[in-house]
């Protein structure tokens, strides 16, 4: 199943909020929306780096 549109706000605790982006991002056929910790874009290694690779390619803005 997709959807047009994914927003969602997932859990911040140990990371999980990077299976619940991608998960949005594989379900929505045009746009996800998500709030989350800016530590992804900081933080090295593991899930963190596969994340930056698979999905900043494809962000069209990034909000503070």
């Amino acid at each position: 199943m997709k959807f047009d549109v994914v927003i969602g706000n997932p859990p911040y605790n140990n990371d999980i909020y990077l299976d619940f982006v991608t998960l949005g991002d594989k379900l929505s056929r045009q746009l996800t929306c998500m709030i989350t910790p800016a530590k992804w874009q900081a933080k090295n290694g593991g899930n963190n780096e596969q994340f930056r690779i698979d999905l900043m390619p494809r962000m069209k803005e990034v909000r503070y």
